[in-house]
This record gives C-alpha cells, structure tokens and sequence, in this order.
C-alpha cells in the first residue's frame, strides 16, 4: 500500500503544480474589459450633462451648467482603470492685442471687441504695474478705466474669460511719455472653437457601473441609461 500511496501523492502534487508552470510560460493573464458602450446621463443639481461612448470608440459629450455651455467629440479608449476621453483637434480662442495709444494723464483704459451676444462683462484683467503690484478687475460693457497714482503705470496685462477657464499670454506694454502719462489699450478675442473641450487621455474613473468626470470644481457621475453591448 506505500507504494501506491507514494504514486497518489506525487501525481497530486504534478497536477497542483501543472497550472503555476504554464502561467509561468503564458505570462499574467489579460486584463478583463468590461463593454461600456452606450449612451450616460450625467445631470444633477443646476447641471445638465451627457455621455455617448458608441462600439467604434467614437465618443461625444455635451455640458450645460450656468452659463457654460460646452461639448466635445473625439475617441475613448480604455486605460488606468478608467475611460481615457481625447478630443478631435480644436481651434483654441485667442486674444489679440489691437493697438496701443496715449491717454489722459492718470487714466489708462482698457478696450476688448467681443463677438455680438458675448457680454464683456464675462471678461476679466490682470494688470501689473511698475511698482510691482498686480490688480484683477472684471470689465464692463464700457471696458475698464484705471485711476493710476502718481508714479504709477500698467506694464503688462493677462487676459481672463474665468467661466471657461482661459487666460491669454502676458501681453508688455509700451512705457508712456512720462511717468504719470496715460494710455489706452485695444484687445479683440477670437472664440473659433469656444465651448469646445480639448480633452487629452482625460481619465473618467469607474465608480461601480458609473463614470466620473472632475468638470468645473465639480465631480460629474455619468450613470448608463442605455446599452449599446450586444
């Protein structure tokens, strides 16, 4: 009976290695994919906000919260445990310095075109000055007028539209006749493609059976109302 027995435990013993070898030889297995194509719904309070992740990878998005409106379209993919979201190529707004001009001393204002039905008021300023201090100031419809000290000039300003997060280059300015001279500056802002996201591999973490998306200091969770997995 030992002999037997010494044969049971040694084919027991090969059949529990068998497996762990041929791992070995295979490598890791493949990581399981889950199908999430199909259309999400991510609306909440004061937030409306959709998802379509169609079979061919291809992906379209659409947001509406406040006075933001803004979509995207491009490819999703899978990655770092999440849906990897890249846009199509976009035209960026841009803002365009116009001309520069004297002005009254003690006074410098600022001018921004803007396409008809966007309000300036959307529009901010970053304004740095020779002494060294730096000032944000939201436009008006009028654009904005600076009272300068004695001294005091504009060197530089950056462009703000704060509800799309976009800010423009630092744009010098020429230094006035004198030290208390004034000026005036004109800006123009293309919008091209505003409203249009430029996701990069932007990662939409899984949440159980949802998606979620850090959009506008929010966190957006995209719940599946439609399957398209067949």
């Amino acid at each position: 009976m030992t002999k037997p027995a010494g044969r049971c435990l040694r084919a027991a013993l090969a059949l529990a290695c068998a497996p762990l070898v041929l791992g070995a030889d295979m490598g890791p297995p493949a990581p399981v994919q889950r199908c999430v194509a199909g259309f999400y719904d991510g609306d909440g309070f004061e937030i409306a906000a959709g998802l379509e992740l169609r079979p061919d990878h291809r992906f379209r998005y659409g947001l509406s919260y406040g006075a933001i409106d803004e979509q995207a379209s491009g490819r999703w993919d899978f990655g770092k445990g999440g849906v990897l979201l890249t846009s199509d190529p976009i035209t960026p707004p841009r803002f365009v310095l116009v001309g520069e001009a004297a002005g009254a001393d003690g006074r410098f204002h600022i001018a921004l075109d803007v396409p008809e039905g966007l309000s300036r008021q959307f529009f901010a300023v970053l304004v740095r000055f020779s002494d060294g201090r730096a000032s944000q100031r939201q436009l008006g419809e009028e654009g904005l007028d600076l009272d300068l000290a004695a001294g005091q000039r504009p060197v530089s300003l950056t462009l703000l539209l704060p509800i799309y997060d976009l800010e423009s280059e630092t744009f010098p300015l020429a230094p006035g006749a004198g030290p208390d001279a004034g000026g005036a500056v004109r800006f123009r802002f293309d919008p091209n493609d505003l409203g249009r996201v430029a996701f990069a591999e932007t990662r939409l973490p899984y949440q159980g059976e949802d998606l979620l998306l850090d959009r506008h200091a929010r966190q957006i969770a995209f719940r599946r109302v439609r399957s398209d997995c067949d």
